[in-house]
């Protein structure tokens, strides 16, 4: 097929409306593809290195330490990374696709999500687990891109003093604004690279295709925009890249799910404990089970 919504493991999706969005984007063929990182791009990382033409920049540890709210995120101890944000001093922002596998119906267990903020060359101020967990609107049934957003309660709120949360928009920010971007990729995975002076595109299904760039590990991180008073902010998170079919580029144009304060708001509402996992707005079924398999 010529157009793919890929999950972090490479599992084809149904994506509706193609037509509908090659016409808005003016794209021939193109490929939309998750960021999850896998261990494979994990073990080649190192520090590694930005390829040639990447508009990201490698933040150094003077410039990395007054972001300690961004991360590096997993679904479980060791296993693969995502980037992700706290915006609050108990809540963590991120993909949803980094803690599900909707194919298999399976979501991770908030409680062996790990969060590594202000992660840097295998080191990091705190290594924090979760104590709740809820998705975006059923995404665990139907992986709407508009929906690919996860928040995670911990289970110790992150002292002020520690770590400064970047806290979510109260208002939409990313039409009309200079944003930013920053995140963990495969190719500089021990340390945080942000892309600046980046702009929205076009609207693709609730989401927003934007001229920053994303590679594998980008899922779940941050777009920052400045709001009225001039404070940053969370505007968005990296869910996918849209590439060209056949483009030999590494990385893609990032696809951003908007995020303000009310949506988030919705979303803390349904957060439950540990041990079971909210789904949609439908029962409840045990953490890390597939329920009715639905």
């Amino acid at each position: 097929m010529p157009h793919q919504l890929r999950s972090g493991r490479g599992r084809p999706f149904g994506f509706p409306g193609r037509a509908l969005w090659r016409r808005r984007l003016g794209l021939a063929s193109c490929l939309l593809l998750a960021l999850g990182s896998t261990p494979q791009a994990q073990d080649r990382a190192a520090i590694g290195a930005l390829p040639q033409g990447s508009a990201r920049e490698v933040l150094d540890a003077v410039q990395q330490a007054q972001l300690g709210a961004i991360g590096r995120l997993a679904a479980s101890p060791g296993g693969a990374h995502c980037t992700a944000t706290l915006i609050a001093p108990d809540l963590v922002l991120t993909a949803a696709h980094c803690l599900s596998a909707p194919a298999k119906g399976w979501v991770a267990p908030a409680y062996r999500v790990q969060f590594r903020p202000g992660y840097r060359e295998g080191h990091s101020p705190a290594v924090l687990s979760g104590a709740a967990l809820v998705l975006g609107q059923d995404y665990e049934r139907t992986a709407m891109l508009s929906e690919d957003l996860a928040l995670l309660r911990l289970k110790t709120p992150v002292p002020q003093d520690l770590i400064q949360p970047i806290p979510v928009g109260t208002e939409p920010l990313l039409r009309g604004r200079d944003l930013s971007i920053y995140s963990y990729g495969y190719d500089v995975a021990e340390v945080l690279s942000r892309e600046t002076g980046c702009r929205a595109l076009a609207a693709l299904h609730g989401a927003m295709v934007t001229t920053c760039e994303a590679v594998g590990g980008v899922s779940g991180a941050p777009v920052i925009a400045l709001d009225g008073a001039g404070r940053p902010r969370v505007a968005g998170i990296v869910s996918s890249r849209l590439k060209r079919q056949g483009e030999t580029a590494p990385f893609g144009r990032a696809v951003v799910v908007p995020v303000d304060a009310a949506r988030i708001s919705v979303l803390a509402h349904r957060l439950v404990p540990s041990t079971m996992v909210a789904r949609g707005n439908g029962p409840l079924y045990p953490a890390g089970g597939s329920g009715d398999g639905g």
